[in-house]
């Protein structure tokens, strides 16, 4: 049974008052190629029974190609996506389109996957404590003092205008906080989030879009400033008591749990290298202890093991 595949419209479709035409010819890498009126794909420039579509200004203004399956017209599909006139709905844009094709197979798929992932923020929204989903205000560069728990959690998932239900951060809050078993991720969301407070607390500056702990530049962007802090943990240090100081419960508890740890980096990686012998891990116990920890968590999320530290 045929079923509609693919809709082709001239773009901005709602203002168009007149005819036009998609010509259905063009050169690809060097050859002209053509489609018929029967959704075959020719060499050449064909002047007779070639498939072009005309949209007839506000009276036509859509064409559907049908098919009992994908694969019957895949060719046409194709010949349609490659013309420099026509843009994919679900892709990236093309300069000089005036023509859009939408896969309906390919928008189903993006609703489907879009309504899981808000799914997965909503719940992961509601599961975290406040002092998290504050976390979460921060990392985004949003100011959470003096504002409810019920307040936060409506800017952040609102079914309406939800700050983590639009693009790029949707994807991007699954990739950090949906992502904390991963101790590399774990480590740059903390590290990002205490560079927020300390901006909204004054200990951070930003200028010229660099960011300053004082007169110390410590990158300009999420990746040289958790590099920084990496190699100059004692800055990371200092920021996070300037916060204990100036009343943030979070970097007070994590100070004095600092304060109270006396394990050694080396008793860490002997902990670690135990584990992996333990949980008999292929290979070599990895140079990068981060990676080794991933592995590590990685087999005891698959076998229901509270995650080591």
């Amino acid at each position: 049974m045929e079923r509609e595949i693919a809709v082709i419209k001239p773009k901005g479709v709602n203002h168009i008052k007149q005819a036009v035409t998609l010509t259905a010819t063009y050169n690809l890498k060097g050859r002209n190629i053509s489609l018929n009126q029967y959704g075959e794909v020719k060499p050449g420039n064909l002047t007779k029974n070639r498939g072009d579509i005309r949209f007839a200004g506000e009276l036509a203004t859509e064409s559907k190609i049908f098919g009992d399956s994908f694969d019957e017209v895949e060719d046409q599909i194709n010949f349609w996506l490659n013309h420099p006139m026509v843009e994919d709905v679900n892709a990236s844009g093309k300069d000089g389109a005036r023509f859009t094709i939408e896969i309906i197979e390919a928008t189903k798929r993006k609703k489907r996957s879009k309504t899981v992932n808000v799914n997965r923020v909503v719940s992961t929204v509601y599961g975290m404590t406040e002092s998290e989903r504050k976390d979460v205000m921060y990392f985004f560069k949003q100011d959470p003092r003096n504002v409810s728990d019920d307040d936060i959690t409506l800017t952040l998932v609102d079914i309406q205008d939800g700050l983590l239900l639009k693009e790029p951060n949707t994807s991007r809050f699954l990739d950090t906080f949906g992502s904390l078993n991963k101790q590399s991720v774990a480590n740059k969301v903390e590290m990002l989030v205490y560079v927020n407070k300390g901006i909204v607390s004054g200990f951070v500056t930003e200028d010229a879009d660099k960011f300053y702990v004082g007169d110390v530049l410590i990158g300009k962007d999420d990746d040289d400033i958790a590099l920084f802090f990496k190699d100059n943990p004692q800055v990371y240090d200092n920021l996070k008591r300037s916060l204990a100081s100036d009343g943030d419960d979070t970097a007070f508890n994590d100070i004095h749990a600092s304060d109270d740890d006396e394990v050694t980096p080396a008793q860490r990686r002997a902990h670690f290298m135990a584990l992996y012998k333990k949980y008999k891990l292929k290979g070599v116990f990895p140079s990068d202890l981060d990676r080794a920890i991933e592995r590590i968590h990685k087999y005891e999320e698959e076998n229901g093991i509270e995650l080591s530290e």
